[in-house]
Protein backbone atom coordinates (compact mmCIF):
# COMPACT_ATOMS: atom_id res chain seq x y z
CA UNK A 1 0.00 0.00 0.00
CA UNK A 2 1.09 3.42 -0.81
CA UNK A 3 1.86 5.53 2.56
CA UNK A 4 -0.13 8.61 3.36
CA UNK A 5 2.91 10.88 3.06
CA UNK A 6 3.42 9.71 -0.17
CA UNK A 7 0.02 10.09 -1.51
CA UNK A 8 -0.11 13.26 -0.28
CA UNK A 9 2.77 14.65 -1.65
CA UNK A 10 1.90 13.12 -5.44
CA UNK A 11 -1.57 14.72 -4.79
CA UNK A 12 -0.24 17.99 -3.53
CA UNK A 13 2.14 17.88 -7.14
CA UNK A 14 -0.79 16.89 -9.42
CA UNK A 15 -2.94 19.94 -7.31
CA UNK A 16 0.19 22.33 -8.17
CA UNK A 17 0.08 21.44 -12.14
CA UNK A 18 -3.76 21.69 -12.04
CA UNK A 19 -3.75 25.32 -10.54
CA UNK A 20 -0.62 25.59 -13.16
CA UNK A 21 -2.55 24.79 -15.84
CA UNK A 22 -5.45 26.57 -14.80
CA UNK A 23 -3.54 29.95 -15.25
CA UNK A 24 -2.38 29.40 -18.92
CA UNK A 25 -4.00 31.38 -21.30
CA UNK A 26 -2.96 28.58 -24.31
CA UNK A 27 -5.95 26.11 -25.00
CA UNK A 28 -4.21 22.99 -24.97
CA UNK A 29 -2.66 23.73 -21.50
CA UNK A 30 -6.11 24.98 -20.31
CA UNK A 31 -7.37 21.31 -21.26
CA UNK A 32 -4.08 19.74 -19.18
CA UNK A 33 -6.26 21.34 -16.27
CA UNK A 34 -8.77 18.56 -16.93
CA UNK A 35 -6.07 15.99 -17.36
CA UNK A 36 -4.47 17.15 -13.91
CA UNK A 37 -8.13 16.88 -12.45
CA UNK A 38 -9.03 13.66 -14.03
CA UNK A 39 -5.70 12.37 -12.97
CA UNK A 40 -6.15 13.53 -9.21
CA UNK A 41 -9.59 11.98 -9.16
CA UNK A 42 -8.27 8.78 -10.56
CA UNK A 43 -5.09 8.74 -8.07
CA UNK A 44 -7.29 9.21 -4.96
CA UNK A 45 -9.70 6.43 -5.95
CA UNK A 46 -7.05 3.49 -6.30
CA UNK A 47 -4.95 4.81 -2.89
CA UNK A 48 -8.34 4.36 -0.90
CA UNK A 49 -9.17 0.91 -2.86
CA UNK A 50 -5.94 -0.20 -1.84
CA UNK A 51 -6.53 1.36 1.65
CA UNK A 52 -9.74 -0.54 1.97
CA UNK A 53 -7.81 -3.97 0.98
CA UNK A 54 -4.94 -2.92 3.34
CA UNK A 55 -8.02 -2.73 6.17
CA UNK A 56 -9.32 -6.25 4.83
CA UNK A 57 -5.77 -7.76 5.05
CA UNK A 58 -4.79 -6.48 8.80
CA UNK A 59 -8.79 -7.76 9.69
CA UNK A 60 -8.51 -10.84 8.86
CA UNK A 61 -5.05 -11.47 10.16
CA UNK A 62 -6.51 -10.78 13.49
CA UNK A 63 -9.70 -13.20 12.97
CA UNK A 64 -8.36 -15.88 11.34
CA UNK A 65 -5.21 -18.74 10.83
CA UNK A 66 -7.93 -21.21 9.47
CA UNK A 67 -5.88 -21.17 5.60
CA UNK A 68 -9.24 -22.16 4.34
CA UNK A 69 -11.12 -19.07 6.19
CA UNK A 70 -8.57 -16.95 4.55
CA UNK A 71 -8.48 -18.23 1.06
CA UNK A 72 -12.05 -17.39 1.21
CA UNK A 73 -11.70 -13.99 2.48
CA UNK A 74 -8.97 -13.18 -0.11
CA UNK A 75 -11.16 -14.57 -2.69
CA UNK A 76 -14.13 -11.95 -1.80
CA UNK A 77 -11.17 -9.02 -1.56
CA UNK A 78 -10.29 -10.00 -4.81
CA UNK A 79 -13.71 -10.33 -6.83
CA UNK A 80 -14.43 -6.68 -4.99
CA UNK A 81 -13.84 -3.75 -7.85
CA UNK A 82 -15.20 -1.14 -6.43
CA UNK A 83 -14.95 1.37 -3.67
CA UNK A 84 -18.18 2.08 -2.06
CA UNK A 85 -19.24 0.96 0.93
CA UNK A 86 -21.28 -1.66 0.12
CA UNK A 87 -18.69 -3.45 -1.54
CA UNK A 88 -16.43 -2.78 2.07
CA UNK A 89 -18.94 -3.98 4.03
CA UNK A 90 -19.05 -7.10 1.86
CA UNK A 91 -15.36 -7.43 2.46
CA UNK A 92 -16.32 -6.88 5.99
CA UNK A 93 -18.54 -8.88 6.89
CA UNK A 94 -16.55 -11.50 5.01
CA UNK A 95 -14.07 -11.29 7.84
CA UNK A 96 -16.07 -10.70 11.07
CA UNK A 97 -19.58 -11.11 10.01
CA UNK A 98 -22.24 -9.00 10.19
CA UNK A 99 -22.50 -8.82 14.06
CA UNK A 100 -18.96 -7.90 14.12
CA UNK A 101 -19.65 -5.10 11.62
CA UNK A 102 -22.46 -3.99 13.94
CA UNK A 103 -20.09 -3.61 16.82
CA UNK A 104 -17.15 -2.21 14.50
CA UNK A 105 -19.89 0.77 13.25
CA UNK A 106 -20.97 1.43 16.83
CA UNK A 107 -17.73 2.78 17.88
CA UNK A 108 -17.50 5.08 15.10
CA UNK A 109 -19.05 8.25 15.44
CA UNK A 110 -22.25 8.61 12.99
CA UNK A 111 -20.95 11.62 12.09
CA UNK A 112 -17.82 10.39 11.01
CA UNK A 113 -19.08 7.31 9.30
CA UNK A 114 -21.81 9.39 7.96
CA UNK A 115 -19.69 11.60 6.03
CA UNK A 116 -17.35 8.21 5.32
CA UNK A 117 -20.28 6.94 3.57
CA UNK A 118 -21.46 9.90 1.88
CA UNK A 119 -17.51 10.76 0.30
CA UNK A 120 -17.40 7.50 -0.62
CA UNK A 121 -20.66 7.66 -2.85
CA UNK A 122 -19.38 11.70 -3.98
CA UNK A 123 -16.17 10.24 -5.29
CA UNK A 124 -17.30 6.45 -6.57
CA UNK A 125 -19.83 8.44 -8.78
CA UNK A 126 -17.43 11.09 -10.10
CA UNK A 127 -14.68 8.10 -10.87
CA UNK A 128 -17.37 6.29 -12.68
CA UNK A 129 -18.16 8.93 -14.48
CA UNK A 130 -14.70 9.75 -15.61
CA UNK A 131 -12.46 6.54 -15.63
CA UNK A 132 -13.96 4.61 -18.69
CA UNK A 133 -14.21 7.95 -20.70
CA UNK A 134 -11.75 9.93 -22.83
CA UNK A 135 -11.17 13.92 -22.56
CA UNK A 136 -11.78 15.12 -26.06
CA UNK A 137 -13.01 18.95 -27.33
CA UNK A 138 -16.15 18.77 -25.18
CA UNK A 139 -15.86 16.76 -21.98
CA UNK A 140 -17.94 16.01 -18.78
CA UNK A 141 -17.48 18.64 -16.14
CA UNK A 142 -14.51 17.24 -13.65
CA UNK A 143 -13.85 18.57 -10.28
CA UNK A 144 -11.13 20.48 -8.87
CA UNK A 145 -8.62 19.28 -6.85
CA UNK A 146 -10.36 21.54 -4.33
CA UNK A 147 -13.86 19.50 -4.62
CA UNK A 148 -12.47 16.38 -4.62
CA UNK A 149 -9.55 16.82 -1.29
CA UNK A 150 -12.40 17.40 1.45
CA UNK A 151 -13.88 14.07 0.42
CA UNK A 152 -10.61 12.03 0.50
CA UNK A 153 -10.06 13.85 4.03
CA UNK A 154 -13.62 12.55 5.09
CA UNK A 155 -12.74 8.59 3.39
CA UNK A 156 -9.42 9.17 5.23
CA UNK A 157 -10.61 9.84 8.69
CA UNK A 158 -13.36 6.75 8.12
CA UNK A 159 -10.78 4.54 6.87
CA UNK A 160 -8.06 5.58 9.62
CA UNK A 161 -11.10 5.15 12.73
CA UNK A 162 -11.58 1.67 11.40
CA UNK A 163 -8.03 0.94 11.57
CA UNK A 164 -7.66 2.02 15.28
CA UNK A 165 -11.43 -0.23 16.36
CA UNK A 166 -9.89 -3.06 14.81
CA UNK A 167 -6.35 -2.74 15.80
CA UNK A 168 -7.47 -2.65 19.49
Amino acid sequence: MVGRGKIKKELSRLDYLYKKSQQSKITIENRDSAFFAKLYLIEICGWIEEYMDYVIDVLKKKVSKERCNLDYIEKVKSNNFSFDYDHFLRMLIACIGIYGVERLESKIKDKTLNSFKSSLSVLKKSRDDHAHSFISGTTKKIHAPSFITPHFLNILSGLELFMVEIRK
